[in-house]
């Protein structure tokens, strides 16, 4: 969501909404940093290249560095026609 102060990304994890506000942008580039909590996550950065895009979530849990990361890989689909 874009608002005065900048464009935010609102995700729920564990069930409870937060948001996250875009502090980089650049090609292939989006890190999102949540402002009011230290609680896993507290990044969330989103890298494509090519035909991945990769989610990697940073942040500390019980006091210790925390990383996840997801990759997604772009799936291509040819419809066949089918014969009669």
């Amino acid at each position: 969501m874009a608002g005065r102060e900048g464009i935010d990304y609102h995700a729920t994890p564990g069930g409870v909404p937060v948001a996250y506000r875009l502090t980089t942008l650049a090609p292939g580039l989006a890190t999102f940093e949540r402002t009011d909590s230290e609680a896993f996550p507290k990044r969330a950065t989103y890298t494509r290249r090519g035909d991945r895009l990769t989610l990697t979530l940073t942040g500390q849990e019980a006091g210790r560095p925390k990383t996840h990361q997801i990759v997604w890989w772009l799936a291509r689909w040819e419809r066949q026609e089918r014969a009669a």
